[in-house]
């Protein structure tokens, strides 16, 4: 099932946006074993060019609450060794 969003038309650099777990639980009967992708397409108009990037993440089970320990922004480099707490509780 693919469920396409049109966010945000002007571009600058970065975008925040929340999507509610209750308006994908609308679409099927449970979301334990699902997995989610979340698609971002931009177009830079003066270069010509269209860049796209995704990220996945799979649902195992809604009573788990997860949170990563620690201050904020975690910040995340591909090809760089990330270490984190993370707490979880039901």
């Amino acid at each position: 099932m693919v469920i396409t969003l049109t966010v945000c038309s002007q571009f600058y650099g970065v975008y925040h946006f929340r999507y509610p777990i209750a308006e994908l639980e609308q679409f099927v009967p449970t979301l334990e074993g699902m997995e989610v992708t979340v698609t971002a397409t931009v177009g830079d108009w003066f270069l010509d060019e269209v860049i796209e990037g995704y990220s996945t993440a799979q649902i195992f089970n809604s009573s788990i609450k997860v949170s990563f320990l620690g201050g904020s922004p975690q910040v995340f480099k591909p090809s760089m060794p990330f270490y984190c707490y993370v707490s979880f509780h039901q």
